[in-house]
């Protein structure tokens, strides 16, 4: 009986058990077939309701057409927002299966602020226009954190779309573009991922967006791709590396700017100018590529303060590309630094250019300007001109080169003002064939300093003898002077003449002898001294205390005292 009893338990407990399960089991199974059974094509009729809108929910594709149709979506309680700046419809948190055809979001003529956010959208159909997220015709729109990976189409794209942002999201190994724009304007990317698709990013007759601090690696082709008239675009502080062509290419497109960027082991090059214009590429490494950077029929583009290292070729290169400015680049152990083939009328300047079989080359070009570069330890040359004419080389720094400046079969080019140091040879012509050559800066430098030296030597001489003549003068003018034994002592210090002599000689000897002895020196003395009588030179050269005070007018004895004469009564003039 007990045993019985607890069978009958037994069983209650499994029936309450499998009747309290039973909900769950039956909306399972539903699931299981709705998701067998459900249409390729797009449904306005999900039903999911707020309170079902879950991580990971999975959900069938959604189309939405005109702004009427987000007030349908959101009455089926598919999305929340009511489409404002402020309030945004917002559809997030969904998984959807494109199951190989279509896009898996797909929204089109619409003006509202809406949102997708945290949505994984997979195996889309195939080709350029079916996507993970499609947007056309689309604007106020913002793609953020979603996976729009392993798709047979694009990840993302955008179709006569504009004021999308379209950031954080993961967008990886689709069979076309990671994200793609086509005619689209005034759109943001930022923090997307965009790996092993065909190209990362690619743009077609799209302008003014704005693409920033993305990563595009292995892509099939290219990073970032440009082309068709996308103009006044900014590709800033990307990361494009390892990609099969081009990190950055710009095709046809006008006023880009290309800032920041790194652009390192691509298969090709690490940034690509084709028949673009005033582009400005600028403060990014394109290091360890085919080329680092290359310019091929544009004109006025800019080219400045780019690291372009270990490139297999160049590091710069530009081809049947004239105007063009090429300044503060970097360029270390490519094969060539930088290059031009037939372009000309660029501006090459204060470009380093080290340890690269040659630092710069002009190959067939003609009106250009290299200046203020420095180019170091390159294995062949620093310059090089091949059949280049009428180029200006100046002020550069040209050191530790097999040849400083190689010219081939180029002429009428101005070579200035160039420091050379430490090469095999500083300039090398063959033949030769009327290129300028003016004084090296160095020269000009020490024959400046020569000429000072010249003209302070001459004006020290000068100084002298107009000191010598004060000093006559005063030998002259016995009022200027206390006496003429002073006056000896004065000739004595300036000439150094007589010192011994005087020892022995009379004093009134002294100036007869310095006469003799330097006739050229002392001409001017003997008519200024040597002309009075030898009395009147005892008289002279006799100390002040033993002198005779006579008046200049009658020849009488005064004393030293004596302001008139007591004779004649003339005013004595004090010596």
């Amino acid at each position: 009986m007990k045993s019985s009893a607890k069978s009958k338990i037994l069983i209650l407990t499994a029936l309450g058990i499998f009747f309290a399960f039973s909900p769950i089991i039956t909306t399972n199974l539903s699931f299981i077939t709705s998701s067998c059974i459900k249409s390729l094509e797009y449904s306005n009729d999900i039903n999911l309701g707020n309170k079902n809108l879950k991580i990971s929910q999975v959900s069938e594709k959604i189309h939405i057409d005109g702004n009427s149709s987000w007030v349908d979506f959101k009455n089926a309680g598919n999305c929340t927002g009511n489409g404002l700046y402020s309030d945004p419809y917002v559809i997030e948190d969904l998984v959807i299966d494109g199951e190989g055809s279509g896009s898996c979001i797909l929204i089109e003529n619409s003006d509202v602020y809406f949102k997708i956010e945290n949505c994984s959208l997979y195996n889309s159909g195939s080709g350029l226009y079916n996507a993970g997220i499609k947007l056309r015709d689309i604007v106020n729109g913002q793609l953020i954190n979603n996976n729009c990976s392993n798709n047979s189409g694009v990840g993302i794209g955008l179709y006569q779309s504009q004021y999308i942002s379209i950031e954080e999201n993961i967008v990886n190994n689709n069979n076309e573009d990671g994200i793609l724009l086509e005619a689209s304007h005034n759109n943001n990317f930022s923090k997307n991922t965009l790996n092993e698709n065909s190209d990362g990013i690619y743009l077609g007759l799209s302008n003014n967006n704005l693409i920033l601090n993305n990563s595009a690696y292995n892509n099939d082709l290219r990073g970032i791709y440009l082309s068709s008239s996308s103009n006044n675009n900014t590709i800033m502080n990307n990361n494009v590396t390892y990609n099969g062509s081009q990190g950055i290419h710009i095709s046809d497109s006008q006023d880009n700017k290309i800032v920041g960027n790194i652009a390192n082991h691509n298969g090709g090059n690490g940034i690509y100018i084709w028949e673009s214009n005033i582009n400005m590429i600028s403060g990014n490494n394109a290091n360890d590529n085919y080329y680092g950077i290359i310019i091929r029929y544009s004109v006025n583009n800019t080219v400045s303060e780019n690291s372009v290292n270990n490139n297999i070729w160049y590091g710069i290169y530009l081809l049947y590309s004239n105007v063009n400015t090429v300044s503060g680049n970097i360029a270390i152990n490519n094969y060539g630094g930088i290059n031009l083939i037939r372009s000309d009328y660029n501006t090459i300047s204060g470009n380093t250019v080290n340890n690269n079989n040659y630092g710069i080359r002009l190959d067939r070009g003609e009106f250009n300007n290299v200046l203020g570069n420095n180019a170091s330890h390159n294995t062949f040359a620093g310059l090089y001109l091949r059949s280049s004419s009428n180029n200006i080389i100046e002020m550069n720094t040209i050191t530790n080169n097999n040849i400083g400046i190689y010219l081939y079969d180029s002429k009428y080019n101005n070579i200035l003002n160039n420091i050379f140091s430490g090469n095999g040879e500083d300039i090398q012509e063959v033949p030769i064939n009327g290129n300028q050559y003016h004084l090296e800066i160095i020269f000009i430098i020490i024959r400046v300093v020569t000429l000072i030296v010249i003209i302070m030597s001459i004006a020290g001489i000068l100084i002298l003898r107009k000191r010598r003549s004060i000093n006559r003068t005063e030998i002259k003018d016995p009022k200027k002077s206390q006496s003429a034994s002073q006056s000896i002592e004065i000739l004595k210090r300036e000439f150094g003449y007589g010192v011994r002599a005087l020892e022995v000689i009379p004093e009134h000897e002294v100036i007869k002898n310095m006469f003799e002895e330097q006739p050229e020196e002392l001409e001017a003395l003997q008519e200024e001294v040597v002309e009075i009588t030898p009395e009147e030179q005892q008289e002279v050269l006799k100390p002040p205390e033993l002198q005779i005070i006579k008046c200049p007018f009658c020849g009488i004895e005064i004393d030293e005292e004596t302001a008139f004469c007591q004779q004649c009564g003339m005013k004595i003039k004090k010596k």
